[in-house]
């Protein structure tokens, strides 16, 4: 419950209505003067918002929602720190200008980008724990593995001595696959297969080997062992597949700022986002 206040105070401060101007405390101050040309607090605030596009502010609304949804565990410390060793053996000495080259003000900010994505992917594993059913659904993973020839009779030859009971290893090396692993692999309906193989998965049972299946052009050859259509069987192995798929990520942030009810006060501010963010504000 503290998680949820602390998510929607920080939140809610950029709530508000379509027309409202928000203001900072002492816009007249100046703040540096050059040419002749003075520039003022106000100034600097309206430049930067119309250059930044309502990155920041949609960026420090992901990092509110993510440091209230994932706390930070001593292996995202240790992979942060593994990541910044990794640059540092690399880079020398160059390492802290490189960072600063990328954008980056200093190696704590660097750092805490890191750490930002670290919680963006347990969100993100978390989302499809939290909605594992409805997403298996949408993309029906399965446990298959999947060999590959380049000639149809020797696809052949090894698909009957799969459906015999042979070893699958041995099978693909007397047949020629040009399978470059025999390991189990997790299939959905995003994996880069043509789509007749896609089809052949959603068919089979557990423990079936498919038809040999063609490509388009009859190019390459397919034979699909299934060893698992449950994903409750391989729950832990789902779930990582699910979280690479490119959408995962957004899917997740996205309902995270609707449920915090996230919307801008300021009408500069809103229209940038509507322009360049406009998934991140709520439905009309």
């Amino acid at each position: 419950m503290k998680k949820m206040i602390a998510l929607l105070l920080a939140c809610l401060v950029l709530a508000g209505c379509s027309d409202a101007y928000a203001s900072i405390n002492n816009a007249n101050e100046t703040v540096f003067s050059v040419a002749g040309t003075t520039m003022t607090r106000g100034d600097l605030y309206n430049y930067m918002q119309a250059q930044d596009g309502g990155y920041t502010a949609v960026n420090m609304a992901m990092e509110n929602i993510l440091n209230a949804k994932i706390e930070v565990t001593e292996e995202m410390n240790e992979s942060v720190e593994s990541t910044i060793t990794m640059y540092e053996s690399l880079l020398g000495e160059n390492f802290e200008s490189y960072i600063m080259s990328m954008g980056y003000a200093s190696l704590d900010h660097f750092k805490a980008d890191l750490m930002m994505n670290e919680q963006s992917s347990a969100f993100a594993k978390q989302f499809i724990e939290e909605n594992f059913d409805d997403l298996c659904s949408t993309y029906a993973p399965r446990k298959v593995k999947i060999a590959t020839f380049k000639d149809q009779t020797l696809a052949g030859k090894a698909q009957a001595a799969l459906k015999d009971g042979a070893d699958y290893e041995e099978t693909l090396k007397s047949f020629e696959s040009t399978s470059t692993s025999y390991d189990s692999i997790i299939y959905t309906t995003k994996s880069s297969y043509p789509t007749t193989v896609t089809y052949a998965v959603s068919t089979l049972t557990d423990g079936q080997v498919s038809d040999v299946i063609a490509n388009t052009d009859e190019t390459l050859f397919y034979v699909v062992v299934m060893e698992a259509t449950n994903p409750a069987d391989f729950k832990d192995e789902a779930v990582a597949e699910i979280s690479a798929i490119d959408t995962i990520a957004s899917d997740a942030m996205l309902k995270a700022f609707n449920e915090a009810g996230f919307a801008i006060y300021d009408k500069n501010l809103h229209d940038a986002i509507s322009t360049n963010y406009p998934d991140y504000l709520p439905a009309k």
